[in-house]
Parts: C-alpha cells; sequence; structure tokens
C-alpha cells in the first residue's frame, strides 16, 4: 500500500485590482501547479510528481505568488492544459 500526499499552487487576480474574478466571481483562484509525493506503508518516499498548469482565467502572474511560489510569468505559458495535468497526476496516483 502506499500513500499521495499533494500540494497545489494556484494563482488569482492581485488584491485591490479590477480582475477576471469579477466575471467568474465562483473562481477566485486557479490552480497553476500540482505537487505530489508517494509514500510507502512505512512512509518512505518512492516517488515524486510535478505538473505546472497553463492558466485560463488568471493569465497574469499575481507578483505575490510569483515570490511565494518563485515561479515566473514564462513557467506559466508553458505548463499543460488543466485536463492534461490531472490525467498526469491520476496516472501517478495509480
Amino acid at each position: 500500500m502506499s500513500f499521495v500526499v499533494f500540494d497545489l499552487e494556484w494563482n488569482s487576480a492581485a488584491p485591490g485590482k479590477a480582475g477576471v474574478s469579477e466575471n467568474h466571481p465562483d473562481l477566485p483562484f486557479e490552480i497553476i501547479e500540482i505537487g505530489a509525493v508517494k509514500l510507502s506503508a512505512e512512509a518512505k518516499l518512492s516517488e515524486t510528481f510535478t505538473a505546472n498548469v497553463r492558466p485560463q482565467v488568471y493569465k497574469r502572474l499575481n507578483k505575490y505568488i510569483a515570490r511565494v511560489t518563485q515561479r515566473s510569468q514564462e513557467s506559466l505559458s508553458q505548463g499543460d492544459p488543466f485536463p492534461l495535468a490531472v490525467a498526469k497526476f491520476i496516472e501517478f496516483c495509480g
């Protein structure tokens, strides 16, 4: 048996700025990265996973999020579309 622990990084409109969120009030944030590790039953690391996601709504990287995640605007455009990134993650999970 193994366990998967995952982490998501999110992008959003800059605080106080009129952003896409006004057009998508049900989507205040957007996933830009999926990271995960697979652990054995003994909690030993067996595999790692990362997928960069190309945003569709918040295409400009929030400056605060860039600082926290160490991501660049260029790295966003090089990511996979969300459905592909999720498919890769599901495959990783087994």
